[in-house]
């Protein structure tokens, strides 16, 4: 496996790790309930992270992404979610666990310099390598931001 693909493939491998040990250590009322208004759940930031991460690795993989349908698909029903079990968001993230494999058998051979081609809404021109390491870092971002929601739920406090 070439470096880079080893790399990402190591650290999502830890993220997914961690998103089993916050969702299972976690109620089932504290997964659903956001810490403030307007803020998001863990059970939607789990949704959110993983579904964006599926997008992004398939686009490192395959050069191609329909934007507007991720947009209005897969992100729109991450946002909605609403009532999932921690049985749910463990199977949510057994899909992570999915493209982490496809990453190790077809990441090797990707042109991690070529372009991804966006279909449907418009986005900026990104490399599959960019894409690669953004699904990365936004799948980091999302699992912090949920185990602070959990510690902030917790403790029942806000700053």
């Amino acid at each position: 496996m070439d470096a880079l693909t080893a790399a990402v493939h190591s650290m999502l491998k830890e993220n997914s790790a961690d998103l089993r040990q916050l969702i299972s250590a976690t109620d089932a009322a504290v997964l659903n309930r956001p810490p403030a208004p307007e803020a998001n759940s863990i059970a939607v930031l789990v949704a959110h992270a993983v579904s964006a991460t599926r997008w992004l690795v398939d686009a490192a993989l395959t050069g191609r992404m329909d934007r507007e349908r991720y947009l209005a698909g897969d992100r729109a029903a991450a946002f909605a979610t609403r009532g999932a079990t921690p049985a749910d968001l463990l199977a949510i993230v057994d899909e992570l666990d999915q493209m982490i494999a496809r990453l190790a058998e077809e990441g090797p051979r990707a042109d991690y310099g070529g372009m991804v081609a966006f279909q449907g809404a418009a986005a900026e021109p990104r490399t599959r390598a960019w894409s690669l390491v953004h699904a990365l870092e936004h799948l980091r971002e999302h699992i912090g931001h949920a185990q602070l929601t959990g510690q902030v739920l917790a403790t029942g406090k806000v700053a």
